[in-house]
């Protein structure tokens, strides 16, 4: 069985893209994105907004006489622009989702244990709110070192085991590599 994602919030990305008047695909087509790419930035899965997302919202508003700085304000907690709105969101998201307990399969290492709980690679990263391919490449042992991002998300998350889970992967790591 697969956790479900709590949704919290609008994003930021899809805030300033309703400001505009617009739909995701609508702003996918007008700059160019795929519509893959726009989905993970909403849910969180980028380190922050890419500077073209960012320089395309306000390039766009400009044009259209809004100003997103301003009409942001109180809407993200202290945030005064969409890209601080961006890692505002991504905290209170991460706040928002609890960790399951792990599958018992003493074949997979303790981070794919937490993964299959979850469901998939691609959800763990939409429930961390990290990037898919950091998580990916913990979850498959490519990596036995906890990544900066997957750490920062399971703190905000408040998850109790983080020093476990780190030292278990490296374990695994140094049996199994």
């Amino acid at each position: 069985m697969s956790v479900k994602v709590v949704r919290i919030s609008k994003n930021p990305l899809d805030w300033a893209i309703n400001k505009l008047g617009m739909t995701r695909a609508d702003f996918q087509v007008e700059g160019g994105y795929s519509k893959p790419y726009l989905l993970r930035l909403s849910q969180g899965r980028h380190s922050h907004m890419g500077a073209r997302v960012v320089n395309d919202l306000y390039s766009m508003a400009r044009a259209k006489g809004i100003d997103l700085d301003s009409e942001i304000v109180g809407e993200y907690g202290s945030a005064t622009s969409v890209p601080d709105a961006y890692d505002v969101w991504v905290a209170e998201h991460r706040k928002a989702q609890t960790m399951p307990a792990p599958v018992n399969d003493k074949t997979l290492n303790p981070f794919m244990r937490l993964v299959k709980a979850v469901g998939s690679v691609s959800r763990m990263s939409a429930l961390l709110a990290a990037p898919d391919q950091l998580v990916e490449r913990y979850a498959k042992g490519v990596s036995y070192e906890m990544p900066m991002p997957v750490m920062m998300a399971l703190t905000d998350m408040g998850y109790a085991h983080i020093d476990e889970l780190d030292a278990a992967m490296r374990d695994w790591g140094r049996r199994n590599a």
